[in-house]
């Protein structure tokens, strides 16, 4: 009890919230650090890039996983290409038909 009437437990708050705030501090960095890597290193795919990853897909050689594994893309970035580039195909259909 002596010891709570000195301030016991109590005393040592402000410390532990200290750490805390480091921790957070040393974690933010690192996330900003991160971030600033991933910007650096993004890669940009030419549209020529895009339709042959895209049409090697479709010719089913390899599942869509296996490729996207051998080109280094995530699955959703080549499912998004691919219904880009049909919206873009039915779309040039259809101004051929109208002519």
């Amino acid at each position: 009890m002596e010891g709570l009437r000195k301030g016991g437990f109590e005393a040592h708050l402000p410390q532990v919230a200290e750490m805390r705030s480091k921790a957070d501090t040393h974690s933010e960095e690192a996330a900003k650090a991160v971030r600033d890597i991933r910007r650096v290193t993004r890669r940009q795919y030419s549209a020529e890039e895009k339709v042959r990853i895209v049409i090697s897909g479709l010719r089913s050689e390899d599942s869509i996983a296996e490729l996207c594994r051998k080109e280094g893309i995530n699955q959703n970035l080549q499912y998004a290409t691919r219904s880009g580039i049909e919206a873009t195909h039915k779309q040039a259909i259809r101004r051929c038909r109208l002519r």
